[in-house]
């Protein structure tokens, strides 16, 4: 939305951007490299690895700006 400003040929310009992405889940894996009493090990022959899901709603993304434009025509 440019806004006269400044003298002619120069505008201040206002942007505001907003993205939606609603609800999504996703996998959250986590490594467990020493339990103790199981036989897990740090070495990947044998890792206990654990994956919870994390579930994210209504997820937005919002930006403003302002800024200055110059118009030659």
């Amino acid at each position: 939305m440019p806004i006269p400003a400044f003298g002619p040929g120069v505008v201040l310009v206002l942007d505001y951007s907003r993205s939606q992405f609603g609800s999504f889940d996703v996998s959250l894996p986590a490594v467990v490299t020493s339990v103790e009493g199981s036989s897990c090990s740090s070495s990947g022959i044998s890792p206990c690895s654990i994956v919870d899901i994390g579930h994210f709603s209504n997820v937005s993304f919002s930006t403003f700006s302002v800024g200055a434009r110059f118009k030659f025509f």
